[in-house]
């Protein structure tokens, strides 16, 4: 038997020994230094092997360098000056342990600072990782920071003074721009907060939410004429509440007459923030979006019926 095929014997064999049979492992602890080293390693890995894959498809560094940017894009709102700008890409730059940050100049309209390498540590001396250079690594940072750039309304000008790369950065007063998905992240919140405005003005005129809904219901009801099952009714509830990307549901049961649904509660953490500045709370958020369903159900003849669980609302709603 060779050293190989006996080590991989007595391996198979540990691995199938009674639990009492092997010996306890004692797992080290870890500080939190410790793991923001090694976070900043795996990350770096997930950087060099992301240039890697673009290489590997014949792609050159400033093509996976536009990739990354555009990629990146999906995150950010547009419109940011230049000091903005530079908060930003400091406060991603600082998460590696090594990251450095060196600003030379910072007024209203222009911005230079200088990043280090952070990643050149990982490269080792052959300035080498995952077959990938440190060459081609600076050459597509700069490009995806160019793209990024662009996208926000910066203009950057960038060059590589040794391992440090100088960002010069200058307001391009440039209208916003943002990825669908953080459009619909603010539609979101917006629908929220002016949900929340109804609420606490209404309140401050000694209504109460549940007659502020009735409000909503008299110029809504019109709209949803020709929703004649409590199926089709459910649905348009559940396609409105979309309008929050965090918003599901899940039917429980449905037939010709009913339907049962869990749905969960996203709006939760909104309306708190806002509670001490509007008075209105989950309880004065839900009483109105109730009435607002019931109104509206009642409207059509069917009954609308909302439970309680954790942090899900069961909704019920049946044919009169």
């Amino acid at each position: 038997m060779t050293k190989r095929s006996w080590l991989t014997a007595v391996l198979t064999l540990a691995g199938t020994m009674p639990l009492a049979a092997q010996q306890a492992a004692e797992l080290p602890d870890y500080t939190n230094d410790q793991r923001w080293g090694r976070l900043g390693l795996i990350d770096a890995a997930w950087v060099t092997t992301t240039i890697a894959l673009g290489k590997s498809k014949g792609m050159t560094a400033e093509q996976i360098g536009d990739w990354i940017g555009d990629y990146f894009t999906t995150g950010w709102a547009g419109g940011l000056d230049a000091r903005q700008f530079l908060f930003y890409l400091r406060w991603n730059h600082l998460a590696y342990p090594q990251g450095r940050v060196e600003v030379t100049t910072f007024s209203d309209s222009l911005v230079v600072a200088r990043f280090n390498t952070a990643l050149a540590g990982t490269y080792g001396p052959d300035r080498w990782y995952f077959g990938i250079t440190t060459d081609e690594l600076k050459t597509a940072t700069l490009r995806w920071h160019q793209v990024l750039a662009d996208f926000v309304g910066v203009r950057l000008d960038g060059r590589y003074d040794g391992d440090w790369l100088v960002l010069t950065l200058r307001n391009g007063y440039q209208a916003p721009r943002a990825s669908a998905q953080i459009r619909w992240e603010r539609a979101g919140w917006l629908y929220k907060i002016m949900a929340i405005e109804v609420i606490r003005i209404a309140k401050l005129g000694g209504m109460t939410p549940q007659q502020a809904a009735q409000n909503g219901v008299k110029v809504w009801a019109d709209t949803w004429q020709g929703t004649d099952t409590p199926w089709r009714f459910f649905r348009w509830v559940a396609y409105n509440g979309m309008i929050d990307h965090n918003q599901t549901c899940a039917v429980e049961t449905a037939d010709a007459a009913m339907v049962k649904a869990r749905c969960n509660r996203p709006w939760q953490a909104a309306v708190r923030e806002q509670a001490e500045r509007t008075g209105v709370t989950v309880e004065d958020y839900e009483a109105y979006m109730l009435a607002q369903e019931q109104g509206l159900a009642a409207s059509l003849g069917f009954s609308w019926d909302a439970q309680i669980d954790g942090n899900f609302r069961i909704l019920t709603v049946r044919r009169k």
